[in-house]
């Protein structure tokens, strides 16, 4: 395998778009820039919001490209054959599975939260819309693996020289960008997901895993959710 070495200067402005990037698409249309673009209807508004994290990869894209003069995967990609993938994507979730259910057993009693209120709010209009829904997983599992794992970690590490503290805080920075769902659990749980994620990134450098559990995971959760809303 083979990394490549940019320049620290351009690697640093990347993380810091990267970062500003983040906090936009967590901010979503409550962005004073992004208001007028909000419709009276929560559905389009939530489109649209998604759709922007596809129109910032595209940034870092470029950004990549043309300032840093590499690629957006700086990680050169190892192949697997589908078997592995499959194997890879079921260890994953049972790891992480066993790991968000630990961590809840002993923060549920500490936090005594409700349910988030916006992730009702979002669960509501997405069972009523199956596009909408998979729209949601399959955009959370692409870009933002490919912002979080792939961009993010591997130019954290280039910067600290520690591969640990890049796994750390490129995890932080994910659990910290589901902020806006309003609760400890909808940051502590992305937190430990990250952790995941970005240790298997780093110790077997194939993103496609990671997108694909990413996605399933996602659409999973929304699903259970859905159904548990209708049952309510």
């Amino acid at each position: 395998m083979s990394d490549s070495s940019p320049k620290p200067a351009a690697v640093l402005q990347g993380v810091l778009l990267a970062i500003l990037i983040l906090l936009i698409l967590a901010l979503g249309l409550d962005v004073p820039l992004l208001r007028p673009i909000a419709t009276d209807h929560p559905a389009i508004t939530y489109f649209i919001e998604r759709s922007f994290y596809w129109l910032f990869i595209a940034v870092l894209w470029l950004y990549a490209t043309k300032v840093e003069k590499q690629p957006l995967l700086i990680w050169e990609e190892n192949k697997y054959s589908a078997g592995t993938h499959i194997s890879h994507v079921f260890a994953l979730f049972f790891i992480i599975m066993i790991s968000v259910a630990f961590i809840n057993f002993f923060l549920s009693p500490l936090t005594h939260e409700e349910s988030s209120k916006v992730l009702h709010r979002i669960v509501d209009f997405l069972g009523k819309n199956l596009f909408l829904l998979v729209f949601t997983a399959l955009t959370a599992g692409v870009t933002e693996e490919l912002i979080f794992r792939g961009y993010l970690q591997p130019r954290l590490e280039l910067l600290l020289k520690n591969p640990y503290w890049a796994i750390f805080i490129s995890s932080l920075i994910f659990g910290l960008a589901h902020f806006r769902y309003g609760t400890v659990k909808n940051v502590v749980d992305p937190f430990i997901i990250g952790l995941g994620l970005a240790v298997y990134y780093w110790r077997y450098r194939n993103i496609k895993v990671a997108i694909i559990f990413h996605f399933l995971w996602d659409l999973a959760g929304l699903l259970l959710l859905v159904k548990i809303g209708a049952k309510q």
